[in-house]
């Protein structure tokens, strides 16, 4: 069916939101040689080991393999992943090109540095949903608000706990600073 596709497919591998469900890099491998249509894949499943299988058995001319949250993004760096597609990239994207540049520049000591702050306020943005995500780039940034679609509920920044809100304010002050 993927060659029937109008458009590229970029297979999307996210467990926790698909009853666990996990594609195999057998799987996204296979699809890929047989299907020129699949372009890449977001890995969100957060195996490294999978990421790395994908990337060093499939062509960078035609696929592209990519880290799915920002939790494991200079490990899958390393792995070969062609960058990041992740929620938190979308509140501070200086950042993650920050960790890129770093680790790309061989200050894997810095790079480490920063991802650990990415690792701690990923984990926090995954405890406040989309709506929660939302009211955190409307009071760090001043656009939007945490206002969801049904059935996603409402946030602002008030409802959501230090837990959260530290480790998220402390890279969005490094962002600013960049």
């Amino acid at each position: 069916m993927a060659s029937k596709a109008e458009l590229p497919i970029l297979i999307y591998n996210f467990p926790g939101v698909t009853g666990g469900i996990d594609i195999s890099s057998d799987s996204i491998i296979r699809l890929a040689q047989t299907s020129p249509n699949i372009i890449g894949c977001k890995l969100t499943c957060g195996n490294v080991g999978k990421l790395q299988r994908v990337s060093s058995a499939l062509s960078t001319d035609s696929f592209s393999a990519f880290g799915g949250k920002s939790d494991f993004f200079l490990p899958a760096l390393v792995a070969g992943s062609n960058g990041i597609i992740a929620a938190l990239a979308n509140i501070v994207p200086k950042l993650h090109v920050e960790v890129l540049r770093r680790y790309e520049s061989g200050n894997l000591k810095a790079a480490q540095d920063l991802q650990s702050k990415l690792s701690h306020a990923d984990w926090a943005l995954t405890k406040v949903g989309i709506a929660g995500v939302k009211a955190i780039v409307s009071h760090h940034f001043g656009y939007g608000t945490g206002r969801g679609r049904r059935p996603l509920g409402n946030a602002s920044i008030t409802s959501l706990s230090s837990e959260v809100v530290n480790p998220i304010q402390e890279v969005v002050d490094l962002e600013k600073a960049l």
